[in-house]
């Protein structure tokens, strides 16, 4: 039996891998059982079946399954696999009782619907079909090419948008002309951008994957809303040649770009490309290396560049008289402002891998205000440039450590004990009459009230009436009164006036105070 899961907002029954077959009478069975579950009772029912009349002879015809707004798909699996249903016949309807595919797509999978093998008959015209003309026509459908099936929705789509794996391919290169499946497969790429997109406006894609060439895949007509992805080797090159070609929100990934003249009205988003000549208003840059020159659009309200991790290669930017220009992120690299000409523009720039910003002398009025760890080089005229870099604040911390931090660790002298400046000098003094030792077992054994220690001095009784308070041990803070103290064997020997609460042990810290 395979292991279903039922995913209710998006209604589809998953076959768990490493399951590649599921019977329709086992689909029929879980979906009555997961029906029947109290939390699942609110929903209409997921399908219709019938099958398994007596044809006489021993045989029955097969189980016939419909999914009413849900559909079959098996889970995603790493690499190709041919999966299957059997033992029946299974279709699918919408909320509106319109047929529609039963098995939703996934990564690297190939499903086959195994119909029902059960006798039939079939009359068309007035002449009944034998089985040698049923079996005739399965084969001849089997072997048809699907070039011309090409509808949304179909069987023949399903099937070949598995060879296609989610996008459109391009090799300039080494590809070739044409729309007929299976051209702008992975093994058949086309090589220009009027074949890619007639081919991915009818397979439903967005997505053009550019295999590696020595030669550009030209952009020379809009293309907005669309995914462009370099694959097979370093970044892809991609040339927009034509005046006015817009790329709006359209997405690169691991692509070299060169924008003559093309437009991104709102914007566009990057990841792991090389960017040269840009054209625009706005877009997102993920580990991007930018270099040459942007020019943005005139006069206009511009949205901004958001960078993060990026890199610049000497990127000059003409801001050609554009207001509300915004630059933000992780950069590195040196930068270089034109042409900042309007009072309302505001630039705020934020670099935090170091590098160089320079304005340069046409830029005549508007606020910038600089951030982050770099070199600002001002060589504006009546443009206000707020340095907030963070190296002055470095070294102004750096100035401002005392002497007094050596090695990690500050000397200080406390003058003051919550605002007491005797109780500051009362605490110096006790520091020197406080004694510090450890109990030593080596020679003598300890008692309740004697004890053996490291301290060496030789003056009888010299700590006589002074309290011991040990820091560690069973004893910690109890204090004991000396009786007697007198120096054997190297080792000063005390009694207590009164027996311990425990006896110390070897090594017991204790203070004399």
């Amino acid at each position: 039996m395979a292991t279903l899961t039922f995913d209710r907002v998006n209604r589809i029954i998953e076959v768990a891998a490493p399951d590649v077959s599921v019977t329709v009478q086992d689909l029929y069975n879980q979906i009555r059982g997961w029906e029947d579950e109290p939390r699942n009772m609110d929903l209409p029912k997921l399908c219709d079946a019938a099958g398994k009349f007596d044809l006489g002879g021993g045989e029955a015809t097969a189980v016939s399954l419909k999914l009413i707004d849900w559909r079959v798909r098996f889970e995603a699996r790493g690499s190709f696999t041919m999966c299957q249903v059997t033992g029946g016949n299974l279709i699918a309807v919408d909320e509106h009782e319109a047929s529609t595919d039963p098995v939703a797509d996934s990564a690297n999978t190939f499903v086959v619907i195994r119909q029902s093998t059960a006798p039939a008959a079939i009359q068309t015209g007035g002449d009944l079909l034998t089985g040698a003309d049923i079996v005739a026509l399965a084969q001849g459908v089997w072997a048809r090419q699907l070039a011309s099936y090409t509808t949304l929705g179909t069987a023949g789509s399903a099937q070949m948008r598995q060879a296609f794996e989610g996008g459109v391919w391009v090799n300039v290169d080494y590809g070739s002309t044409g729309t007929a499946y299976p051209k702008g497969t992975k093994d058949d790429p086309v090589t220009n951008l009027t074949d890619a997109k007639a081919i991915a406006d009818a397979m439903g894609f967005r997505t053009f994957y550019v295999m590696a060439s020595y030669y550009e895949f030209v952009l020379d007509q809009d293309m907005e809303y669309y995914h462009f992805e370099g694959v097979g080797g370093s970044h892809r090159a991609i040339y927009v040649v034509s005046d006015g070609v817009s790329i709006d929100f359209s997405s690169f990934k691991g692509i070299a770009t060169y924008w003559y003249n093309s437009f991104h009205q709102g914007g566009g988003y990057y990841e792991d490309c090389w960017l040269y000549e840009m054209v625009g208003k706005a877009g997102d840059l993920t580990r991007c290396q930018i270099s040459w020159s942007w020019t943005l659009d005139a006069g206009v309200d511009n949205y901004g560049f958001n960078f993060k991790g990026c890199s610049l290669d000497a990127l000059v930017i003409d801001v050609n008289g554009a207001t509300n220009f915004f630059i933000d992120g992780d950069v590195i690299g040196a930068l270089t402002l034109q042409n900042i000409t309007r009072a309302e523009t505001a630039i705020v720039l934020s670099f935090s891998k170091g590098g160089q910003i320079t304005f340069e002398s046409s830029c005549t009025a508007g606020t910038a205000t600089i951030y982050g760890d770099c070199t600002v080089v001002d060589n504006s005229s009546g443009m206000t440039v707020n340095d907030r870099t963070g190296t002055a604040k470095i070294v102004d911390v750096q100035s401002r450590i005392p002497a007094s931090l050596s090695s990690g660790r500050m000397r200080a002298d406390t003058e003051a004990l919550a605002a007491s400046v005797l109780a500051a000098t009362n605490l110096a003094t006790a520091k020197d009459t406080m004694i510090i030792g450890t109990v030593d077992d080596a020679a003598f054994a300890p008692t309740l009230t004697q004890f053996e220690t490291s301290l060496t001095d030789a003056l009888a009784n010299v700590y006589k009436g002074r309290s011991i308070v040990f820091l560690t041990t069973e004893l910690l803070r109890n204090p004991a009164v000396v009786l007697t103290y007198s120096l054997v064997g190297g080792r000063g020997r005390f009694t207590v006036s009164e027996a311990m609460p425990a006896i110390p042990v070897d090594g017991t810290a204790f203070i004399i105070v």
